[in-house]
């Protein structure tokens, strides 16, 4: 009697109707579902342009039966309820008991405002489940999905878009949980027997048929789909020896599968908790989709063949509206392949965790897992799939961290497939473990086997609404994959090449901006199509087979071991920066990179034994930097290496020095561990290549090693770089050390009749090819004599002869838009009262020092060059050229800058980062070869690098000197020369885009070629302000240095 009246009582409450009126109704078709409209965010349009912005899903919440708030109406079964449509209230909850009939009892549709969970140990049978904003969902077991063509069920309307039968989140929580692990990780034993991790589950007692016949499904490499086993098991539950049972082909484990993941999938005829989330059988469509800032969390679940857009191209379903009134559809064009209905599709969700989950589509799709600006967290799952790619990260992704997770492909036929429809948002179907058009994935720990790239990153370049580049133009992109394992997929086709990592802005030239690996362990290739930005790996393990592919503008490897022959010879670069790293090489024959600019630092150790890695390694080289110098000058150069073993002495290994243009020199390593080789240089302006190549004395005598080649590390261009010198102080030496600032990067001439003479001992003995221990080519040493101040311009809008004076040069005011004499182009803007130099102004010189950056300019659209053409001599055939720089910065990231003359590359990418205002000149040599009287100086930044002046200096006839001091290769020289070579590096970037910033604001620039200090590529300058010199900068760089010690190494 009391169940019976309160079986009438809750039907009466859940036969309440009310007005759903919050979105847009649209009306449809015959046989259709009406619509609900649903606003996205508006910044959806970034992304997607191709589709309408709007969401479209099925009318069924607005009339839905919904259930009075009463502390006794808390639970309800569907013995009660049968194929009704509910929906939960605010601020209510309700508890579903699947109560163990299974699906013989079924709900159509949940609306879900309130708290809405189920339980019991049979599935959660239904077509679809909506939450809408605020709602909570829980399952504690699996979920079943049916459509309209199951038979014996309800006829239902058809979906136009096919967000039924699934789940649709539109803005609340849904958290779907299995109590026990799914997963286990295994290894193998032999063909039939596996050892897995942790104990499998015991299934309960009461079930003696299942306890014989107990099921589960394997994946491997060779297997990625999986298979089915029956198994038995010790008693401590780990070793499981497999055997075929009734139509399940148990197959063997090979010994080659390094992935071996089991997977204890619980369905209904287990009579156990299920924790499949699947469709039935003669189901053909179901999805989960997530949007709208929901919160998101899957354990210990099986997610099984959900996903139905294909790897065909998108064919997406449109909507006809009717002329008069847009919430009339008068007719729907059926898409053959809606996009983004996957087994898991989450959009705008800042907080989703998927952890020990599976997912498994064995007929093609498109991808399982797809993703769009979200931060998701996914660990310990496997994603195994007949699929374009296992994983898609679209753009405006925040963040994925994924975690010893298994990625595992079926290959598929994409012969007949349009790859890469990227113009029409249409990406991922090329063979991929994670593909992303958004930068933030980290890796730690995953494993992949069966695709053509592991991880593959494609920037797209335009799409039909707008360009999404500018997403990417500001910020540095850090890509961070720990100890990967990759098992790609066999290819017999050449073009098809495998690889760990894949790169792509797909030409885009707006894309201007770092990318950086750090701590990569693999011994897979890369591929890289950069052409406008820069890669740097930091702490890069190559091992044999490593290589990098492709074309990058400017290619950085900063403390790495490349163990792997030739592994940059298929990459194009502009600048190649390679310091403290270790690269292999099987023969002393080492060719210098092609085709730098003379700002590229490459000084790679080449070694021939990876044993010589344990024995000893170089702790420093100098000079570590490109550095000009003053011919005449004496200087050092040194090798100190420091010993790992008791294997090798100090007293076995000699440097061999070689260049071009001295008689080989054997020095022997001294008590310091070092190898120091004086030098007095005598020759006219040039470049000297010099090589050192450390042997094992005991090693037989070898022939002679080959030096590198002058010409073949130099510039093409008609112009090169010196260095780039930050705004550090200089002290009051250094300020008057103005006469070797200058640099050169062209060839030496086989033909000169300068020498450059060393007091060294010589000798014929150089290295075996299979013998040496390290070669290194020092960075490029320029030669050149004095110049004289030729002109000075300030980058201002004023037509006005005004002069000021700096050192008794003057500096004209209005090198501007339509001066004759110093033209700007039309694409920069002015800035006035830029920030001064020092805080100080007790001294004239700091007042004058602070005009020279009170106005700049900067490009008005970012990465765009701006251009200053200004007028010089004919007849001179050598200037420097130097370019004074303020950076206001507008975030903490790094700024690119590139600098270029007469469209020649000098400096390409570098990276100018600071919290506050900080000033940077540049100085570089130009030889006017075709007798200009006019060059064209330019430069990029995204715009918060101002240019404020620009000095020129000429160059001058002066007499060679001709004494040569003589010094024995041991000897420190004591006395001081008349000249002394300017320690003038070029800067290449020694800390990521997100280090500290290396200058503060009360730093005095340097305001000639000379008053540049030197920094080695592996030291971080001090965040300490530092005294403003008490003495004048002088812009004149014809003085010489009496009163300074020699460089001694």
């Amino acid at each position: 009697m009391i169940n019976t009246i309160l079986i009438k009582l809750i039907i009466i409450i859940f036969c309440f109707d009310f007005l759903f009126a919050e979105e847009d109704f649209i009306s449809t078709p015959p046989g259709y579902y009406n619509l609900t409209r649903y606003k996205r965010y508006p910044h959806i349009t970034e992304y997607q342009s191709s589709q309408d912005t709007d969401l479209y899903y099925p009318d069924v919440c607005r009339n839905a039966i919904r259930n009075i708030p009463h502390p006794a109406l808390i639970y309800f079964a569907p013995v009660i309820f049968p194929g009704f449509n509910t929906s939960t209230f605010n601020n209510t909850t309700i508890t579903f008991d699947t109560g163990g009939h299974g699906s013989g009892w079924n709900l159509i549709t949940v609306c879900v405002e309130g708290n809405f969970t189920a339980k019991g140990r049979s599935l959660f049978s239904i077509n679809s489940i909506i939450i809408l904003p605020g709602g909570r969902f829980e399952s504690k077991v699996g979920i079943e999905f049916y459509d309209e063509n199951e038979p014996g069920y309800p006829k239902l309307l058809k979906d136009p878009f096919g967000f039924f039968p699934g789940i649709l989140v539109l803005g609340g929580t849904i958290s779907v949980v299995g109590e026990e692990s799914i997963l286990y990780r295994a290894k193998r034993i032999n063909d039939s027997s596996i050892e897995i991790s942790p104990p499998v589950l015991e299934i309960p007692s009461g079930y003696p048929l299942i306890k014989t016949f107990q099921i589960i499904k394997i994946f491997t490499e060779l297997y990625p789909l999986g298979f089915y086993c029956s198994f038995s098991t010790d008693t401590e539950r780990k070793i499981l020896s497999l055997s075929e049972f009734l139509f399940y082909m148990c197959e063997t484990i090979s010994e080659n599968d390094k992935i071996i993941k089991v997977l204890v999938e619980v369905q209904r005829e287990q009579v156990i908790k299920p924790t499949n989330i699947f469709k039935k059988e003669t189901t053909t469509k179901g999805s989960i989709y997530i949007t709208g800032g929901s919160n998101v969390n899957f354990k210990n679940m099986f997610f099984k063949n959900l996903g139905f857009t294909t790897n065909e191209p998108y064919n997406d379903t449109k909507l006809i509206f009717s002329p008069n009134d847009t919430n009339i559809v008068t007719d729907i064009i059926m898409g053959t392949n809606q996009r983004h209905r996957s087994s898991l599709y989450i959009e705008f969700s800042k907080n989703v965790i998927i952890d020990g989950c599976a997912f498994l589509e064995d007929h093609q799709t498109r991808s399982p897992l797809v993703l769009l600006d979200s931060n998701v967290i996914i660990s310990n799952s496997l994603i195994s799939s007949k699929s374009g790619s296992n994983m898609i990260a679209q753009l405006g992704t925040g963040s994925i961290q994924s975690s010893n997770n298994s990625y595992l492909l079926e290959k598929i036929d994409m012969t007949l497939l349009d790859v890469d429809q990227n113009n029409n948002m249409d990406y991922g179907n090329q063979g991929n473990g994670i593909y992303s058009i958004s930068p933030n994935i980290n890796s730690y720990g995953d494993s992949f086997s069966g695709q053509q790239n592991a991880f593959n990153y494609y920037f797209i370049s335009n799409n039909s609404n707008q360009d999404n580049s500018s997403l990417l133009n500001s910020k540095p992109i850090e890509i961070i994959i720990i100890d990967p394992m990759f098992n790609p997929t066999d290819s017999i086709d050449s073009l098809n090449k495998t690889y760990l990592l894949n790169i792509n802005s797909d030409g885009n030239k707006t894309i201007n901006t770092y990318f950086t690996v750090r701590d990569l362990k693999t011994s897979h290739a890369i591929n890289v199509n950069l052409s406008n930005s820069a890669l740097s790996f930091y702490n890069l393990k190559g091992g044999e087979g490593f290589k990098i592919d492709g074309n990058v503008e400017r290619l950085d490897i900063i403390g790495s071991n490349i163990n792997s022959n030739g592994a940059f010879k298929n990459i194009s670069t502009s600048t190649t920066n390679i310091f403290d790293s270790y690269i292999y090489s099987s023969s002393s024959d080492i060719q210098p990179f092609n085709n730098q600019i003379y700002g590229s630092l490459t000084t790679p150790y080449y070694y021939g034994d990876p044993n010589t890695l344990d024995q000893f390694i170089i702790k420093s080289i100098l000079p570590n930097a490109p550095i000009q110098i003053v011919s005449g000058s004496f200087f050092n150069v040194s090798v100190q290496i420091q010993t790992l073993s008791s294997s090798i002495s100090i007293d076995d290994i000699s440097c061999i020095f070689t260049s071009s243009v001295i008689n080989t020199t054997v020095v022997q390593v001294n008590s310091n561990n070092s190898c120091i080789l004086p030098l007095n240089i005598n020759k006219e302006e040039d470049s000297l290549n010099l090589r050192v190549t450390l042997v094992n004395n005991k090693l037989p005598s070898p022939s002679p090693s080959p030096s590198p080649s002058p010409s073949s590390s130099s510039s093409s261009s008609s112009s090169s770089s010196s260095s780039s010198s930050s705004s550090s102080s200089s002290s009051s030496s250094s300020s008057s050390s103005s006469s070797s600032s200058s640099s050169s990067s062209s060839s030496l001439s086989s033909s000169s009749s300068s020498s450059l003479s060393s007091s060294s001992s010589s000798s014929s003995s150089s290295v075996l090819s299979d013998n040496y221990l390290y070669i290194i080519d020092f960075p490029k040493i320029t030669v050149f004599y004095t110049y004289e101040y030729y002109s000075g311009w300030l980058m201002d809008n004023l037509n006005s002869s005004k002069q000021i004076s700096f050192g008794g040069n003057f500096f004209q005011n209005g090198c501007n838009k339509v001066d004759s004499n110093c033209t700007i182009s039309q694409n920069s803007k002015y800035s006035t009262g830029l920030p001064k130099v020092a805080n100080q102004t007790k001294f004239d010189e700091i007042v004058q020092l602070d005009q020279l950056f009170s106005n700049g300019i900067t490009s008005t659209n970012p990465n765009e060059k701006v251009i200053i053409a200004t007028k010089i001599n004919s007849k001179i055939h050598y200037y420097q050229i130097q370019l004074f720089f303020t950076h206001i910065p507008i975030d903490d990231q790094p700024t690119p800058l590139s600098i270029y003359i007469e469209n020649q590359p000098v400096f390409l990418l570098e990276p100018i980062k600071s919290i506050f205002p900080t000033f940077n000149n540049f100085t570089f040599k130009f030889q006017n070869k075709n007798s200009l009287d006019k060059i064209n100086i330019a430069f990029t930044t995204r715009g918060d690098i101002y240019l404020t002046s620009i000095a020129t200096y000429s160059s001058i006839e002066v007499e060679t000197p001709t004494e040569t001091p003589t010094l024995s290769p041991t000897e420190t020289p004591t006395e001081t020369p008349t000249e002394t070579p300017t320690e003038t590096p070029t800067e290449t970037p020694t800390e990521t885009p997100t280090e500290t910033p290396t200058e503060t604001p009360t730093e005095t620039p340097t305001l000639s070629p000379t008053l540049s200090p030197t920094l080695s590529p592996t030291e971080t300058p001090t965040e300490t302000p530092t005294e403003t010199p008490t003495e004048t900068p002088t812009l004149s760089p014809t003085e010489t240095p009496t009163d300074s010690p020699p460089i001694s190494f």
